[in-house]
């Protein structure tokens, strides 16, 4: 679709195209055949709206409200002049119906912002009312966020009394401060953070001297062990090394007793003379003296290795019994560190309570010495009602600089 849309003297060209990915623009040129000849270029706009509005209504760009923006002045006034059949049956200030898919910013406009672009329209409402407006909405909108500040602050006022109070143990009757027949909330908690830190704080156990304990007798159990051990073993080698001896002598017992029977010094078999003439062995006596010496010196030995043995076995069960007072020791200091630790944790979490109940008493102290000091120091907020009342008799004065200017208007359409 295409038409001549005559703006102040100057043909300009609309054309819309239907369907998706539309080409529509406008274009200052003498017949639709050029433009449809030309087609879009960049740079055309697509529609009429801003042309129009530059030339018949150069006032209103930067007044009119916030709803609209600049951009939908000649959208909304087209709107306004041109009102669906729907609308005109229902109110006045219904200008587009919502069934239609115009997607005009009149569908959602409200019924201030529609009376104030009618009003600018018809020149009834000058700058001077718009700011009074402007500054109507301002400082109403500043009072109604003081009355939430205000009512926020006593709500959270009353809500620290009342925390206050319970925390104090006291009644809704009893003040920040003191009177003549009760304290008051301040001393009550000077009072309460007083007793809190005279509490007396339970001193934990030394855990650290009775592990150290525990570890030396692990230490001490560990080296009688092995100096058990140690005599174990030296009474089993005294007895053995007995033993040997106590055989030697017996064999040399045997030795003498035999006679003239020898024994051979390489195998000890025992042979005749027959034998001895025969392999050489020398049948003259041996020094049956120095033999015996020699037994009774393996027998004395044999008796001071059994004797050192025995010793060494009484050391060893000493040393048993030594392990076992130990071994009671070390079950003993493991119970006390088991005890310990119990105790440990119940004195660590009776100084949490009483830390706990510092910190509460402190926190209630400085809650009633902030409400004290808010109350001493509140003062009124100013007072906004006389500046908006002075707006609102500006905005007055503007309606009825703008009735005139309507039954102006009114008037030259009869006359």
């Amino acid at each position: 679709m295409a038409a001549e849309v005559v703006v102040d003297g100057v043909c300009w060209i609309v054309v819309r195209t239907l369907g998706v990915g539309s080409n529509s623009f406008v274009a200052q040129i003498d017949s639709i055949e050029d433009a449809l000849a030309r087609g879009r270029r960049e740079g055309d706009p697509t529609t009429i709206d801003a042309i129009v509005k530059k030339e018949f209504f150069p006032g209103l760009i930067g007044r009119s409200p916030h709803e609209v923006g600049d951009e939908h002045i000649w959208d909304v006034l087209r709107a306004w002049l041109s009102r669906d059949q729907e609308c005109r049956l229902a109110d006045i200030l219904a200008w587009r119906t919502t069934k239609t898919q115009t997607r005009s910013r009149a569908q959602t406009l409200s019924e201030t912002a529609k009376l104030t672009m009618v009003r600018l329209a018809l020149r009834a409402l000058d700058a001077e009312e718009q700011q009074a407006a402007a500054r109507e909405r301002e400082l109403a909108s500043a009072a109604d966020e003081e009355r939430k500040q205000n009512a926020y602050s006593e709500q959270r006022r009353a809500e620290k009394f009342r925390s206050l109070r319970n925390a104090l143990g006291v009644g809704e009757d009893v003040g920040l401060d003191d009177t003549l027949e009760q304290k008051g909330l301040v001393s009550l908690a000077e009072a309460a953070l007083a007793e809190a830190m005279r509490a007396d704080v339970p001193q934990p156990p030394d855990v650290g001297a009775l592990f150290d304990r525990l570890a030396d007798l692990n230490a001490q159990r560990a080296a009688k062990v092995e100096e058990r051990q140690t005599q174990q073993s030296d009474a089993e080698r005294k007895r053995i090394e007995a033993e040997h001896l106590r055989s030697e002598a017996s064999l040399g017992e045997i030795d003498i007793n035999h006679g003239r029977i020898r024994v051979c010094s390489i195998c000890r078999v025992p042979v005749d003379e027959v034998l001895a003439n025969g392999c050489g062995i020398s049948l003259e006596r041996c020094d049956v003296q120095a033999i015996k010496a020699t037994i009774a010196e393996k027998q004395r030995n044999a008796t001071e290795l059994d004797q050192g043995a025995q010793g060494a076995e009484l050391e060893a069960k000493r040393i048993e019994a030594l392990i076992h007072q130990i071994d009671q020791q070390i079950r003993t200091t493991a119970g006390q560190s088991e005890n310990a630790g119990a105790v440990l944790r119940a004195a660590q979490q009776a100084a949490a309570t009483i830390q706990e109940r510092v910190y509460r008493a402190r926190r209630s102290l400085d809650d009633a010495r902030a409400l004290q000091q808010s109350t001493t120091t509140a003062r009124p907020a100013p007072n906004a009602t006389d500046e908006l009342e002075a707006v609102r008799q500006q905005m007055e004065q503007g309606r009825k600089r703008a009735q005139q200017a309507i039954g102006a208007l009114e008037e030259q359409y009869r006359g």
